[in-house]
């Protein structure tokens, strides 16, 4: 890891838990649940939310995700956005 102290780069080595979270890890689990298409509620469950709202701040289009949605509601296979 790199950082700067005092205008200087200074290299840092640090240990992978202190460079990963536990809210990334959530966040990771989370999107590879949606990816492998497991239903929302479940999800909801799974991560213990109080509410689905909070489950579905999850579901925001990705890039690759919104080219595909784009393509498939004008039913172009080859377009590129």
């Amino acid at each position: 890891m790199i950082q700067y102290y005092t205008g200087q780069r200074v290299d840092v080595e640090k240990s992978l838990h202190e460079i990963i979270s536990s809210h990334m890890g959530h966040h990771t689990f989370a999107m590879i649940m949606l990816d492998r298409k497991v239903d929302i509620t479940d999800l909801s469950d799974l991560m213990r939310h109080g509410s689905i709202s909070t489950t579905m701040i999850y579901l925001t289009i990705r890039g690759e995700d919104k080219i595909k949605v784009m393509q498939k509601a004008w039913g172009k296979q080859s377009a590129k956005i």
